[in-house]
């Protein structure tokens, strides 16, 4: 058995493998380009004030600038490193939940250790485009980890604790944790026992608080339209730029695979309905079905009656839960299998969703192609050997109980740390190469004015004026990172698009430079020997040139 002392040594352990190795962590690779323009802007008003993205970010109804900006204020530190800490924070924050979980399914500290282990492997949520483990520092990967360790400690029945961690979920980032709370009511109203509507107390609370922040915050340009339906030209940009909130134009698929994992929860539940406690059957249950109905429900709502709510709320990204419960649920049943068999057909989903990328259909069916052969193989035998090892440590002597299930947990690490990354070519974001936007980011923030506006015309969809943005702190006239926007504000929606045709819709061939000039753009940054006449080059390195389109100013 082990101490108190050794679960938080290993669950710290498998914390910082996380963080360092698999899934890892990035920044500037991806939302977190929008979320630090937002950040600068509010700490320091005079930072990126003509910047279209910095002035109507979507941060009004959140408590994650808030609490990074006091953070910064108290410690001095760069927002980069207290957005990491809280990162690192709740990696160890979500584990704990799951460790939780398998703990009050009725499973002993070291088989608690191995599902943590399996569940620690990273899972893309296909369709919504969210991930089970998040690699940037961003509200909704900070509230889903205070949702499982809230759903770990109702396992234990530890309702005000649940409660307070849902809460702080719900300061985060609301739509992660809605799934969560609706899932609770009904296990409220299943059962009459009141001290689980304790849990509800720290959510009021909640609820004031961000009231008065959201209240309090100045500087918002444009209000979000809640009720109201979306006109069809930002219906057209969101089908574009926000894809994954149109189910109708989700991958091929991605639906099945939902399918699937909730038939996998719902035997699960079946194998293990004289085990599992009430909380976890219902919440389990409640937050699989629910999470499934948003899909309809969205195509209704969004498709059909164009409700500006929606794509804000983003309800499709609670299918986070069903892969959840697909998982945790499929661990436990393997170790409570009554055949070695049994515990390796159990196995299969959660070492397949890693690998496969939610495409389980695609990994079933595609024998015939190398890479997805590979991939089950690999699969199939890490199942194999971990299956063996559990079943065995059951009908072993009392020595081996603990022993074999380690070294499961340890195969799963070495799988998560080498073989998906390395041979399975999973990554979840790219590390950008910085060192040409880093130098060409010092030199505008020692050499140019604040209110100076850069454009990128060459740059196409790809991330370094983002990257640009957050390093020279300087505003960028457009770029297609900070279009992801549109879900939020119609004026907003516009005014990119607008600025996205006149200069980005088609590579910028030289000519006359004025247009550009008028629409109060000062400095052009190309990254082609492209010829412009009536500028003066101002700066250039092995990629970027940089042109003065006012020099007389």
């Amino acid at each position: 058995m082990l101490s108190n002392l050794a679960v938080a040594a290993a669950l710290l352990a498998l914390s910082i493998i996380g963080f360092v190795q698999y899934p890892g962590r990035a920044w500037l690779s991806s939302d977190t380009q929008i979320y630090i323009a937002v950040l600068e802007h509010l700490f320091d008003r005079g930072v990126l004030a003509r910047d279209l993205l910095a002035s109507g970010a979507h941060v009004s109804f959140t408590a994650y600038d808030d609490i990074a900006i006091a953070l910064r204020r108290l410690t001095g530190l760069s927002f980069e490193t207290v957005l990491m800490a809280q990162l690192f924070l709740f990696r160890v924050t979500q584990l704990t939940g799951a460790w939780l979980f398998a703990t009050g399914a009725g499973l002993g500290r070291v088989q608690a250790i191995f599902l943590t282990s399996v569940y620690a492997l990273n899972s893309w949520i296909l369709g919504p485009s969210v991930i089970s483990f998040e690699v940037e520092p961003i509200p909704r990967g900070f509230a889903t980890a205070c949702a499982v360790l809230a759903i770990g400690l109702m396992a234990h029945r530890r309702y005000v604790a649940a409660g307070c961690a849902a809460a702080l979920g719900f300061l985060y980032h609301a739509p992660a944790v809605y799934m969560l709370w609706a899932g609770w009511l009904v296990v409220c109203l299943t059962r009459g026992d009141r001290s689980r509507w304790r849990a509800f107390l720290p959510l009021g609370a909640a609820v004031l608080v961000l009231g008065a922040l959201t209240a309090g915050q100045t500087g918002v340009v444009e209000r979000q339209p809640f009720f109201s339906r979306i006109e069809p030209e930002v219906a057209e940009l969101q089908q574009m730029r926000a894809v994954y909130n149109w189910i109708s134009r989700w991958q091929p698929g991605a639906i099945p695979n939902y399918l699937i994992l909730a038939a996998v929860t719902a035997l699960a539940l079946l194998r293990l309905r004289g085990v599992l406690g009430h909380e976890i059957r219902w919440l389990a249950g409640t937050m699989t079905a629910g999470a499934l109905l948003t899909m309809p429900l969205s195509y209704l709502l969004l498709e059909q009656w164009r409700w500006a709510l929606v794509p804000q709320v983003q309800p499709m990204r609670a299918l986070l839960f069903v892969v959840l419960f697909a998982v945790l649920l499929a661990l436990v049943a393997a170790l409570r299998a009554g055949s070695v068999w049994e515990a390796i057909g159990w196995l299969i989903v959660p070492f397949a969703l890693p690998l496969s990328q939610m495409r389980l259909t695609t990994l079933a069916t595609s024998a015939a192609d190398p890479v997805w052969r590979t991939r089950l193989l690999l699969v199939c035998g890490l199942a194999a050997v971990c299956g063996t090892c559990l079943w065995l440590s059951v009908r072993l002597g009392r020595g081996w109980k603990p022993c074999l299930p380690l070294a499961a947990a340890i195969a799963c690490v070495i799988w998560g740390c080498w073989l998906i990354p390395l041979h399975g070519g999973i990554r979840f974001l790219a590390r950008l190469k910085t060192d040409d936007v880093a130098a060409l980011a010092a030199w505008a923030r020692a050499g140019t004015a604040p209110e100076d506006i850069f454009l990128f015309p060459q740059a196409r969809e790809g991330l370094h004026p983002g990257l640009f943005r957050a390093f020279a702190l300087r505003p960028v006239y457009v770029d297609w990172k900070s279009g992801g926007q549109v879900n939020y504000f119609t004026r907003y929606s516009k005014e990119w698009w607008n600025r996205w045709r006149e200069t980005m819709a088609a590579p910028f061939a030289g000519g006359s430079t004025r247009p550009l000039a008028e629409r109060g753009i000062r400095y052009l940054v190309l990254e082609k020997d492209t010829p412009v006449t009536d500028a003066r080059l101002v700066y250039s390195n092995a990629v970027y040139k940089v042109y003065d389109l006012l020099p007389g100013r």
